[in-house]
């Protein structure tokens, strides 16, 4: 429960945060960043309860990155939603920065779902 509030106010506000710092991340309206920051993080909270542990950290943090690349470039399916490629990677590469630490979070609190058996 912790993660997924944690995702759901830090992954909204940082999309929106992306989207006025970089230009190849064009929206055509404030609600899309936030709904596509909101759609990463049901994704990240589901896979990060499928394969986060101490001992997977990068390979989740990796996971993260690739899915977040795949959901920014697929945004580019909607007409008035334009994204490049350059952005994308970008974007991918600071969400999982974030990710990282709040993976690192839960795993020192111990609030991660699964333990190695």
């Amino acid at each position: 429960m912790t993660s997924l509030l944690m995702k759901l106010i830090v992954l909204p506000a940082a999309m929106l945060g992306l989207t006025y710092l970089f230009p190849g991340l064009d929206f055509a309206s404030v609600y899309e960043p936030l709904g596509l920051g909101v759609i990463l993080a049901l994704f990240g909270v589901g896979m990060e309860y499928m394969i986060t542990i101490k001992s997977t950290l990068w390979l989740s943090v990796g996971a993260d990155f690739i899915l977040f690349l795949m959901l920014i470039i697929s945004a580019n399916m909607f007409r008035e939603i334009d994204v490049t490629f350059t952005a994308a990677v970008i974007a991918a590469l600071v969400l999982s920065a974030i990710e990282s630490f709040i993976h690192l979070y839960l795993i020192r609190s111990g609030k991660t779902t699964r333990t190695v058996s």
